[in-house]
């Protein structure tokens, strides 16, 4: 522990290990014997992911996947020894590292295959195949002759075929169909996936809670394997009407934003709030800052739109004027008014568990729940903590 970590900060995220543990645990189980991998890039969507990591190991998951290979070599610094899956495909400078630190590739062409063997590097490959997404992957008409090439290779040893569905959480979805179609049609080609020395990985945290179409088509495919994020942080949304809301319902946010009041005024009737005034008073109110703003990751977008909790309270509080870089206004109510008792030092949820969840900050951002928490600063410290923890 350094200096810094001993100094006293307003705003914490908190997260959960117990809710990250059942959310785990829930998704190996809705896997029905599918091979998870957790998704930990991007530092554990701004949970951690070295501490997230061990958790996921803990409960049972075995492959894990980051988006760069400093991700994944920051985990073996961590001592983490479990698989580890690089999404971005390599480039001609990170051939050896792969060797090095025993990270898995995805190869999306036959110039990265190119790539890697042209680094004499033993490495464990997933081909991608572009099925609908149109992001990264290889061709269907491509993918046979390519999955048989790393089959073949020297160095080059297959260690799972994927790809990614774009619109697993709306039922029924045509373009759901057309993916598995397209990947149905190659495992064909190569005699079925049980004719694979390899696991197929096609599901997201969406298509573990299937509707029936897309049950039948995990099923149908051969899939084996599924790759987990969102619902992992339990932030895993589907639409209204969804066959799965309930269940999805069970799945326990794990981080939790709490800053401080700094402090409390009491503004005159047409006073404005925050630059440019986009709030007036209407009348005499209480008016509380609070000790995070944009720089601590809460949006700028919630300025007059979202609510903040005041647990003390035990009800919320609307965001008026603009947020700010550091810090954020909420309106108290009138100055004799139920939360007239609100004074500097108390805690204020930003989002949580509860209402506002991060789900709902995403709403009045304009955004989805992944850039919330990715964007949840480094000043930020993350507290960890069991069920009942602080």
């Amino acid at each position: 522990m350094t200096a810094t970590d001993r100094l006293p900060v307003n705003t914490v995220a908190v997260i959960d290990l117990g809710a990250l543990r059942h959310n785990a645990r829930m998704l190996i189980d809705r896997g029905r014997g599918l091979e998870l991998t957790g998704v930990v890039k991007a530092d554990a969507y701004g949970h951690g992911a070295v501490p997230v990591a061990g958790i996921l190991i803990d409960a049972g998951i075995r492959r894990l996947a980051v988006a760069t290979v400093a991700e994944g070599v920051a985990l073996r610094d961590a001592g983490i020894d479990r698989p580890i899956l690089v999404f971005a495909p390599p480039l001609d400078a990170h051939g050896r590292l792969y060797a090095d630190f025993d990270l898995e590739a995805v190869v999306d062409s036959a110039q990265t295959a190119d790539r890697l063997e042209a680094a004499g590097a033993s490495v464990g490959c997933h081909v991608e195949i572009d099925t609908g997404m149109t992001r990264i992957g290889v061709h269907p008409e491509r993918a046979v002759a390519l999955i048989r090439r790393i089959e073949n290779s020297a160095h080059l040893r297959l260690a799972g075929v994927m790809t990614h569905l774009a619109d697993a959480e709306t039922p029924a979805s045509t373009v759901t169909e057309r993916q598995f179609g397209a990947l149905e049609r190659i495992l064909r080609e190569l005699g079925g996936a049980d004719g694979l020395d390899a696991p197929v990985h096609v599901a997201n945290s969406a298509a573990l809670f299937p509707d029936a179409a897309t049950a039948g088509r995990l099923a149908a495919a051969g899939v084996s394997g599924a790759r987990t994020g969102i619902g992992l942080y339990g932030l895993l949304r589907v639409p209204d009407g969804h066959p799965m809301t309930r269940d999805v319902a069970a799945l326990r946010p794990v981080m939790e934003l709490r800053t401080r009041v700094l402090a409390v005024r009491t503004v005159d009737a047409g006073a404005g709030v925050s630059y440019g005034g986009t709030w007036t008073a209407s009348e005499p109110r209480r008016i509380a800052t609070l000790g995070a703003g944009y720089a601590d990751g809460y949006p700028r977008l919630c300025s007059n739109r979202a609510v903040v909790g005041l647990p003390a309270h035990e009800t919320t509080a609307p965001v008026v004027g603009s947020v700010c870089m550091d810090m954020t206004m909420i309106d108290l109510g009138p100055p004799d008014g139920a939360l007239s008792g609100v004074e500097p030092g108390e805690s204020a949820v930003l989002f949580g568990s509860a209402t506002p969840s991060c789900n709902d900050v995403a709403g009045w951002a304009e955004t989805i729940a992944y850039e919330i928490t990715c964007g949840v600063s480094a000043r930020v410290p993350r507290r960890y903590a069991e069920p009942g923890g602080g």
